[in-house]
C-alpha cells in the first residue's frame, strides 16, 4: 500500500505533502507522460486519478480536456448506432404499414396502367417509403402530415415539423439496382427538399422488402459554406448517396456539445490512437494546434482537404464531409493528380459515412487506383498521361479516357450497366470488341434463356439496349 493512502501509517502527513508535489509536477507534463508514468504504470482509472487530484487541490486540465473528449466519442459511438438501428427497416406490406397508407396503395395499384409486376414493385416501394418516412417521424415525435392523402399527385409527398419532403427511392432485386435518386424539375431540383430510402427485394415476389433511410437533402443547407463544389453540384438531377446525411442531424441538434479549447499536447496525443471525430465536433477554434495536428496525418499534397475540414468544422456542418469528399476525389481523378491510399481512413476518422456513402467513395479510389493500367481502346501506346478526362454527371458517374489522337474517339474507365445498374470499373479485358464503341461491357445470365449474355453501353450497336432487342430478345 501506497504511505498517503495508509490511515496508521506515521509517515502520512510527509507523504500527504510528497504525493500533493508529485501530482503537481505531474498534471504539468504532457498528456501523454501523464498517462504513462502515473496511470498505466500504476492501473489507475482515469477518473479516479482526475478525483486524487482534485482532492488534493491541484487541477488538471490535460487530463480533464481528455476526459471530455472520452465522453464525447463514447455519445457519438451510441448516436452513430443509433442512427443506423433507426435508418433500417424490413417491411411486410400487408401487415407494416398503417391502414392510410394500405388504403392508397391499393388505389396506385387501381390506377396503374402498366400491369406488369416491375411497375406494381415501383408502386410498392414508393408507398412504402413513404410510410417509412412517416413512421420515423411518429418515433422522434415530429409533426407529420401526409400530402398524398389529399390529392396521390402532390409534387410533395409529407410535411415533417414544418418542412415538405419528396421521398425518393430505388429499386432493388437481387443484383439488379435501378431507379436512381432523380429529380426532372429544374426549379424543384434547386428548392425541393428531399429524404432518400433505398428499396430492396431478394426477388420480386418476395414479401419481405428491405429499406434503408439514407437521409435527407436540403440545398439551403450549404448556403453559409465558403466552399466549391466543381463536379457533384446540389442542382444535380442525379443524386449519390454522398448527398443525402443522416435525419436526426437535421430535425435534432445531434452533437451540440460545448466549444472547448484543447491544449497542444491533448490534440497531438489524440489523435495518435483515437478518432478525430470527438476533437472535430467539440472544439470552439479548429485553426492552430488542430489544424497543424491534421497536417501531420494528411500528406501536402491533399492540405486543400483540410480546408474543406476545418471549414465544415467552423460551420457545424460535418455532416456534409462526405459530399466534399466525393466531389474533392473527383476533381483529383479528372487532373490525373496523386490521391494517398490512406487518406480515406483519415477522413473517415473525421467523420463516419453510411455504407451506402463508403461504397461510392471507396469505388473513385478503385478508380484512382487502376488509372496506370489504362490504354486507349485504338491507340495501345497511348496511356493515361497522353489523355484527358471526361467527367459525365450520374448517380454514378462516367468517366472516359479521351483519345489524344481523335477526341471523338473515348475508352470507358468507369460507368455503370444500363442493365443491372451496377458499378463497371476499367479492365482490358473489359472492353468492348466493337470496332466502333470503347465502353465497357460485363456478362449476366438471361433469367429467359439461361444464357450468359454480354452487355456494353446503351448505345453500342454491338451490345447494347437496341442490339440486345433485335438480336437477344
Amino acid at each position: 500500500m501506497f504511505p498517503w493512502k495508509d490511515k496508521n501509517s506515521h509517515k502520512k502527513n510527509e507523504s500527504n505533502l510528497t504525493r500533493g508535489l508529485f501530482l503537481k509536477n505531474e498534471s504539468l507534463k504532457p498528456l501523454g507522460d501523464q498517462i504513462h508514468n502515473y496511470i498505466e504504470l500504476n492501473s489507475i482509472d482515469l477518473h479516479k486519478a482526475l478525483e486524487e487530484f482534485s482532492s488534493y487541490g491541484i487541477s488538471n486540465s490535460k487530463l480533464t480536456q481528455f476526459l471530455h473528449l472520452k465522453s464525447i466519442e463514447a455519445k457519438i459511438e451510441t448516436n452513430t448506432e443509433s442512427i443506423f438501428e433507426s435508418s433500417q427497416y424490413y417491411v411486410v406490406i400487408d401487415e407494416s404499414l398503417s391502414e392510410n397508407k394500405k388504403k392508397q396503395y391499393k388505389e396506385a395499384l387501381d390506377r396503374n396502367e402498366f400491369d406488369n409486376w416491375y411497375e406494381k414493385l415501383k408502386i410498392r416501394f414508393y408507398i412504402t417509403t413513404e410510410w417509412i418516412m412517416e413512421d420515423w417521424a411518429y418515433k422522434n415525435n415530429l409533426d407529420y402530415e401526409d400530402y398524398n392523402e389529399i390529392s396521390p399527385f402532390s409534387p410533395q409527398d409529407c410535411k415533417v415539423d414544418g418542412v415538405d419532403i419528396d421521398v425518393k427511392t430505388t429499386v432493388s432485386i437481387g443484383s439488379y439496382h435501378g431507379l436512381p435518386y432523380f429529380t426532372r424539375n429544374n426549379q424543384v431540383v434547386k428548392d425541393e427538399v428531399q429524404v432518400a430510402i433505398t428499396s430492396s427485394v431478394p426477388k420480386s415476389d418476395d414479401k419481405y422488402s428491405h429499406h434503408f433511410i439514407l437521409g435527407i437533402f436540403d440545398s439551403s443547407n450549404y448556403e453559409l459554406i465558403n466552399l466549391d463544389l466543381n463536379f457533384l453540384s446540389i442542382d444535380s438531377h442525379l443524386k449519390n448517396p454522398c448527398y443525402f446525411h443522416p435525419l436526426q442531424d437535421y430535425f435534432f441538434s445531434s452533437y451540440q456539445y460545448e466549444n472547448m479549447d484543447y491544449d497542444k499536447d491533448v490534440i497531438e496525443y489524440w489523435l495518435q490512437s483515437k478518432n478525430i471525430t470527438a476533437i472535430a465536433y467539440s472544439i470552439s477554434n479548429p485553426l492552430g494546434y488542430f489544424e497543424n495536428a491534421l497536417k501531420s496525418k494528411i500528406g501536402e499534397a491533399h492540405y486543400g482537404l483540410i480546408t474543406i475540414v476545418l471549414e465544415l468544422i467552423s460551420k457545424k456542418s460535418l455532416y456534409l464531409l462526405p459530399h466534399y469528399f466525393a466531389d474533392y476525389l473527383i476533381q483529383k481523378i479528372q487532373k490525373k493528380e496523386n490521391i494517398e491510399i490512406n487518406l480515406k481512413d483519415t477522413i473517415f476518422s473525421i467523420y463516419k459515412p453510411n455504407e451506402h456513402q463508403e461504397v461510392y467513395i471507396d469505388n473513385l479510389f478503385k478508380l484512382f487506383e487502376i488509372l496506370p493500367k489504362v490504354r486507349c481502346k485504338w491507340h495501345p501506346e497511348e496511356g493515361i498521361r497522353d489523355m484527358e478526362i471526361k467527367f459525365i454527371d450520374g448517380h454514378i458517374p462516367t468517366f472516359q479516357a479521351v483519345c489524344s489522337q481523335d477526341p471523338e474517339k473515348q475508352t470507358t474507365i468507369y460507368t455503370y450497366s444500363w442493365k443491372t445498374g451496377q458499378t463497371l470499373i476499367y479492365s482490358s479485358e473489359f472492353i468492348c470488341s466493337s470496332p466502333e464503341c470503347g465502353g465497357l461491357t460485363h456478362k449476366r445470365k438471361d433469367y429467359e434463356s439461361k444464357q450468359m449474355k454480354i452487355y456494353c453501353k446503351a448505345s453500342c450497336n454491338k451490345f447494347g439496349r437496341e442490339a440486345h432487342k433485335s438480336k437477344f430478345s
